[in-house]
C-alpha cells in the first residue's frame, strides 16, 4: 500500500518512516513550504511560559533564542517530544487539541503574573489567542515562519494520482486539505480521487476537502499522528467523517 503524505518536508519525512516502520510505502508531497523568519523581540524576564501548536513553531524558536528553562506548553505529544529534544526540561501535551491547551494555561497560570509567548506562522489560526485575551492573559504572538502553499502538484504526484497508484493521502489540517483540494482541481484530478482513501486528523480537515469524491474519508479518534496512524491497519474500524 502507498501513502501519499502532504505535510511540510520534515514533518513528511518522519511521518514517511513511521509508516515505513508498519510496512507502508509512502510518496512525499508536501502542500507547502516553511520559511523561518528571524525573531528581533526579546523573551521578557516575566514571561510564564512559550506556547508551541507545532514542530515547525519548536523549530523556528530554536533558531532565534537560547532560553529553554521556560515551560514549553505544546499542542500535542509530536510538539511536545519536538521540545523535549530541543532542550525544555518542563514540557506539557494537550493531545492535539489548541483549546484544550488554552484551558490548561487558564488553570495553571495567573494573567497578572507575567506574559505567555505563543510562537506562530503567518497563518497560524488565532482562537488561542482570543480565548487566553478573553480571560486577561497578556499574549504575546511572536510571528516565527511563513507558510507558502504550492500552485500545483509536482509531476511525479500528480502521475501517481492520476495512475491510480496510491491508495490514500494523510490530511493533518484543513489548510493542507485545502491546498490539495485547489491543487486537485487545477490538474483535473478530482474523478481520479474516486480511487483514494482520505485519512483525516479531524472532522473539520475532512470536511475541508469539500467536494472530492474521495472512496473513504476516514477520522482519526483523536487528533495525533499515532491515532491517524492506527485508523491503517485493514482490520482497524475506523470512524467515518462527518459529512
Amino acid at each position: 500500500m502507498k501513502i501519499l503524505v502532504t505535510r511540510p518536508l520534515e514533518e513528511s519525512r518522519a511521518t514517511a518512516k513511521a509508516l515505513g516502520d508498519l510496512g507502508y510505502d509512502a510518496h512525499i508531497a508536501p502542500m507547502f513550504e516553511i520559511i523561518l523568519c528571524a525573531d528581533s523581540a526579546p523573551i521578557k524576564s516575566n514571561t510564564q511560559g512559550i506556547i508551541f501548536t507545532s514542530k515547525t513553531a519548536v523549530r523556528a524558536f530554536c533558531e532565534n533564542h537560547a532560553t529553554r528553562d521556560l515551560p514549553a506548553w505544546c499542542v500535542g505529544d509530536e510538539t511536545e517530544s519536538a521540545a523535549k529534544q530541543a532542550g525544555f526540561g518542563t514540557t506539557h501535551s494537550a493531545d492535539g487539541d489548541s483549546i484544550a491547551l488554552g484551558r490548561k494555561l487558564i488553570e495553571e497560570y495567573d494573567p497578572k503574573r507575567g506574559t505567555l509567548i505563543r510562537i506562530a506562522g503567518d497563518n497560524t489560526p488565532g482562537k488561542l489567542d482570543d480565548l487566553l485575551r478573553e480571560k486577561g492573559f497578556n499574549l504575546e504572538r511572536h510571528t516565527l515562519y511563513q507558510v507558502r502553499p504550492i500552485e500545483r502538484f509536482d509531476e511525479a504526484t500528480a502521475t501517481l494520482i492520476a495512475q491510480k497508484a496510491i491508495d490514500g493521502v494523510m490530511f493533518f489540517s484543513p489548510f493542507t486539505a485545502q491546498i490539495f483540494t485547489g491543487c486537485a482541481a487545477k490538474a483535473g484530478l478530482a474523478e481520479a480521487c474516486r480511487a483514494l482513501t482520505a485519512w483525516c486528523i479531524s472532522d473539520e480537515t475532512a470536511r475541508a476537502l469539500g467536494a472530492l469524491p474521495f472512496r473513504h474519508r476516514i477520522v482519526a479518534p483523536r487528533p495525533t499522528r499515532s491515532a491517524l496512524l492506527s485508523l491503517l491497519p485493514l482490520n482497524t474500524q475506523p470512524r467515518q467523517a462527518a459529512q
